[in-house]
């Protein structure tokens, strides 16, 4: 407990001014070396090569929930998940960001410094939605998963709701190669 303490007091100020998990899930992870793996429910997409790489150097997959297919930029780092769609003036209708994490946990996003506003869907290890919500930017107000979630994907807001994507849908991810 006394480390986890001095980490908060050292780290604090830190997180304040990133995006996407909440401080507590961002100490949990402070030991994450990098090098996520994608787990054996995440498919390799491998006939497409020419979008495997975004263009902000991120990896790239889809993600498919009913008939709907949203093209992502995946975000399985710490560095990666930490940064998030922060200062970003626009998102393409047909897109997002798929947040993969280590293990199922509790999530926690905000939006400081983030532009848009987005929906979110937070998704568990058997790629099932759990739940969703919409965020205004530029706040702080957590948005939490109500279960342990091993994925969460951003898209502009009112997506979800367009395409009435909600909890209880299945999802189907596949990486680009």
């Amino acid at each position: 407990m006394f480390v986890r303490l001095v980490l908060a007091a050292v780290f604090i100020p830190f997180f304040a001014t990133c995006n996407a998990i909440d401080w507590q899930v961002r100490l949990d992870n402070l030991n994450d070396s990098g090098n996520s793996e994608v787990t054996d429910s995440v498919n390799d997409n491998s006939a497409n090569d020419n979008s495997s790489i975004s263009p902000a150097g991120l990896p790239t997959g889809t993600v498919t929930i009913g008939d709907d297919t949203i093209n992502v930029e995946i975000a399985d780092t710490f560095a990666t998940r930490q940064h998030g769609l922060m200062d970003r003036n626009t998102l393409d209708a047909d897109a997002g960001m798929l947040f993969i994490f280590d293990g199922p946990q509790f999530l926690s996003f905000w939006m400081l410094n983030t532009l848009i506003p987005l929906d979110i869907a937070f998704i568990r290890e058997d790629l099932v939605v759990s739940s969703t919500d919409t965020m205004q930017p530029l706040t702080t107000t957590y948005h939490d998963s109500i279960e342990p979630v091993l994925y969460a994907l951003e898209v502009p807001a009112g997506e979800l709701s367009r395409r009435q994507i909600g909890p209880g849908d299945v999802v189907s991810i596949l990486r680009n190669k």
